[in-house]
């Protein structure tokens, strides 16, 4: 059995190709194009791609995390 799918059978081809960006730039220019989680934002894959604020949880994570400070 197979895992479900979150977007259907036919997912949006721009979150594949926005999702394949931010990989290609983070392994060609070491970030994936946005700025690192330490600095209070982050980027969602949804059908609308989009960057936003951290939320509560994630900043506690990322402050405990050297690397994330950025």
């Amino acid at each position: 059995m197979s895992p479900p799918r979150t977007h259907g059978t036919n997912p949006p081809q721009h979150l594949a190709d926005t999702a394949y960006a931010a990989w290609v730039a983070f392994v060609r220019d070491g970030g994936p194009g946005w700025r690192p989680v330490g600095h209070g934002t982050g980027m969602v894959f949804d059908e609308e791609c989009r960057k936003t604020e951290l939320l509560t949880i994630e900043r506690r994570i990322a402050a405990a995390v050297p690397e994330a400070r950025g």
